[in-house]
């Protein structure tokens, strides 16, 4: 046949399947063909062509128990996995741009930026200025956008403190383009509006007070003194 580019049927694909079932390759052959592959690259276009015949494919359960029964037990030697992070390194990782990192990756792994989030964090007591809650997962918000106002990035004024759900509300209601002062006050006074408008339940305490149970409001002014001063004590066993 002449020298090109063939498209195997179906039919031909299940012949050539069937013919090398139960074949193994000798330990010469295996060499052979690993030798003619060590410096191989797919082109661009093989491996666009390769994605896009894996796309919308899922192994079998019968073919995931499979795969799982022949790795267990199985340890990645150090010297697999040092190649293994050798081989996704600099230009052989998919996300390699020519060795340019994100300038804004930079900017915000920078001791400068680390200094800033810390002053902005330590000035509202690690406290989210929207929702009041402490501690948690929190985020040093830019009033004025990162990305708009490179001059004010770094000034502790320009910073707020927010938990991670209250600043994912701020982007999602005013977006990440051209935030501004007036947009976070907008922000933080409806929610109190909202906090406002809700209508709590009045909660009663009771205690006892020579052996009986009775609301605290109900005590006289000394006995409440007493409640108030009193302090709780763990038992160690």
């Amino acid at each position: 046949m002449p020298a090109g580019k063939y498209k195997r049927t179906p039919a031909i694909r299940a012949k050539m399947s069937k013919a090398h079932k139960g074949k193994k390759l000798t330990k010469e052959h295996a060499e052979k063909i690993r030798q003619s592959n060590i410096g191989r690259k797919h082109s661009k276009e093989s491996i666009k062509n390769m994605s896009d015949g894996r796309k919308g494919f899922k192994h079998l359960a019968e073919s995931k128990l499979k795969i799982s029964n022949a790795n267990k037990g199985k340890k990645r030697t150090k010297e697999f996995i040092r190649k293994l992070k050798e081989s996704r390194l600099g230009e052989n990782n998919p996300n390699w741009k020519d060795g340019a990192t994100d300038s804004n990756k930079l900017i915000r792994n920078s001791p400068q930026y680390k200094v800033w989030r810390k002053k902005c964090l330590s000035r509202d007591n690690f406290v989210c200025q929207k929702t009041g809650v402490s501690g948690g997962e929190l985020i040093v918000h830019h009033i004025n956008n990162f990305a708009d106002f490179p001059e004010l990035r770094f000034k502790p004024s320009n910073g707020i403190t927010l938990c991670r759900k209250a600043h994912y509300e701020f982007h999602k209601i005013y977006g990440k383009k051209n935030n501004a002062h007036e947009q976070l006050l907008e922000f933080l006074n409806a929610y109190n509006t909202i906090m406002n408008q809700i209508k709590r339940q009045p909660c009663e305490i009771f205690s006892r007070v020579n052996g009986y149970l009775r609301p605290v409001n109900n005590w006289n002014d000394a006995k409440q003194q007493e409640f108030s001063d009193r302090k709780t004590f763990k038992v160690k066993k």
